[in-house]
């Protein structure tokens, strides 16, 4: 039998000036001032080990997260070899694990594959490597290409791997797929939202949706509106009007004779930059 395949086209447009805000940590006093709780300390006596920390969710910002590096820095002066997680959630940064997947590589637990893309940073300091850095990811993915690494100290202006109009994307979920149908849908969808001073994305609304067969069209929207509500950016001095067209590829792969199950395999994601992104289902 022969892959069949269906798309929606997915690219971002943001229309309005936005300046890139500064992420320099040249003010200790606000570093000292922000929110940060350590969760889970397992690090030893000879600074060695993980921990978890916790920042507020409305302070989640490039600055923020090179505050966070930097305070660990100055108060912990003995970690050798240390991985630090930061989480915007007290509950997960509780519970999670770094290297839970040794635990059972067969049967990993479905809590934890979920906890990591909510990790919203790595602290990372390793003086046997004589290096230390921030790193962050895109889609709770290990894949470098959706990984940001900042060296530090900081000695310019750190930029992200991707970004917006100059801001640093910082948090993007892996979009859900609509529930496989029994035949092939193609589409395309089209959302607008405002992009606040804060990162986040306001007023998401579908203004176009069209599908084979028309029905789909419902579903699509419905799985592009999750998606971008809960993207974030980088913090900015302005706001911007943004609309977002998303694509989807789905792949029936069946064994020659065997009838379409409808069954799903996997998702990935595929982005060149924040402009361009495919999400791709296999289905038997």
């Amino acid at each position: 039998m022969r892959a069949l395949r269906w798309g929606v086209m997915v690219t971002i447009a943001i229309v309005g000036a936005t300046c890139r805000a500064s992420t320099s940590v040249e003010n200790p006093k606000a570093c000292r001032s922000l929110a940060m709780d350590m969760a889970r300390n397992d690090i030893d006596g000879s600074g060695r080990g993980t921990a978890t920390i916790t920042i507020d969710r409305k302070d989640l910002s490039l600055r923020n997260l090179l505050c966070v590096a930097e305070r660990l820095d100055r108060e912990h002066p003995d970690w050798a070899e240390v991985r630090v997680a930061v989480f915007d959630s007290v509950d997960v940064a509780d519970n999670y694990i770094f290297d839970w997947q040794t635990v059972d590589a067969t049967f990993p637990p479905a809590r934890e594959h979920a906890y990591e893309s909510l990790r919203r940073a790595v602290y990372v300091v390793s003086k046997l490597a004589a290096a230390r850095y921030l790193q962050f990811r895109l889609f709770g993915s290990d894949d470098e290409r959706y990984q940001t690494r900042i060296n530090l100290p900081v000695t310019e202006p750190p930029r992200c791997r991707f970004e917006i109009k100059g801001r640093c994307l910082l948090v993007a979920y892996e979009p859900p797929f609509p529930r496989p149908p029994s035949s092939p849908v193609s589409g395309s969808v089209t959302v607008a939202a405002e992009l606040h001073r804060d990162g986040t994305f306001q007023g998401v609304r579908v203004t176009k949706a069209v599908a084979q067969p028309a029905e789909a069209a419902a579903a699509l929207g419905v799985v592009a509106l999750e998606s971008l509500r809960r993207w974030r950016l980088d913090a900015s001095s302005s706001e911007d009007s943004v609309t977002v067209d998303f694509r989807f590829v789905s792949e029936i792969k069946a064994a020659p004779g065997r009838p379409f199950l409808g069954i799903p395999l996997g998702v990935s994601v595929e982005m060149t930059s924040p402009t361009s992104i495919t999400v791709r289902q296999e289905i038997r």
